[in-house]
């Protein structure tokens, strides 16, 4: 190696001497090493005794910053959405070494916002990330009470922590009871096409009765493509037979309105149009 701008950032790692017969080949090995950034070169001479005593290779290589660095893969909200007090559901979270050099994974923790012991993560094995290698990390949310649940898993590396948020909504179970005794229910929504907030009135079967106190109401939007953008429930309303609901966080679209009380679900059909 010589005649180089940077040829002390270029090594011969497996040299080559000796005889070779006709048409044999051998390999060469060399080590770029740079020590900046920017473009580095080099030139390799090999000398012999054939008719062309010496051979030269011109050697190029482009110094870069080491970078290391942890991503999720996809949203960086995970949502599991629905799930009934009492049951269990598994979702996996996906990350991966978006730097350009190997990095150690430590360990995974998970931070529960609220209620911390609904949210259970599978315990992952200390491990070196290849760059651009994507793993995964499983999780289950089994909630225990109704309402919104919310947590945060950490990767903790020799890169910097990745954070993402994870959510739930937890509704009450299905008993025999209620599918076989509860009554149906009716619903209207005004305005529609709405901006910004939408009123849902209640009522009894048959619409002669307005929603009872104790009725605890629980609601979802989805979009055409079936994915979960609101919930929502009626038990710190003031009103238990009119809810406001804001959607004013919405883009323009058709949605879904799904309303359940108990083992009964009914479904509506709006517009957002600002």
């Amino acid at each position: 190696l010589g005649n180089g701008v940077y040829e002390e950032e270029f090594r011969i790692t497996f040299p080559v001497n000796g005889k070779m017969a006709v048409n044999e080949s051998k390999t060469l090995r060399v080590k770029f090493n740079p020590l900046k950034e920017g473009l580095r070169q080099a030139e390799l001479v090999i000398y012999s005794n054939a008719d062309i005593k010496i051979q030269k290779v011109n050697l190029t290589g482009t110094g870069t910053n080491a970078v290391k660095k942890i991503s999720f893969v996809g949203d960086t909200l995970v949502k599991f959405d629905t799930v009934e007090v009492g049951s269990t559901k598994e979702l996996k979270i996906r990350y991966q070494n978006s730097g350009n050099v190997i990095f150690k994974l430590n360990k995974v923790e998970l931070k529960g916002l609220t209620s911390p012991a609904d949210f259970i993560l599978n315990e992952i094995i200390s491990s070196d990330i290849l760059p651009g290698t994507v793993s995964e990390v499983s999780m289950s949310f089994s909630p225990k009470e109704v309402g919104l649940h919310e947590a945060e898993i950490i990767i903790k590396s020799d890169a910097e922590d990745a954070i993402i948020k994870i959510s739930g909504f937890a509704i009450p179970p299905i008993s025999v009871e209620e599918l076989i005794g509860k009554q149906s229910f009716f619903f209207e929504t005004y305005p529609n096409p709405c901006s910004d907030m939408l009123y849902i009135r209640l009522f009894d079967s048959e619409k002669k009765i307005k929603a009872k106190d104790e009725d605890n109401y629980f609601i979802r939007i989805c979009d055409v493509y079936g994915n979960e953008r609101m919930c929502y429930d009626n038990r710190n309303t003031v009103s238990k037979e009119l809810l406001t609901v804001p959607v004013f966080g919405l883009e323009n679209g058709v949605y879904f309105l799904e309303i359940r009380s108990g083992c009964i679900i009914e479904n509506r059909k709006f517009l957002i149009l600002k």
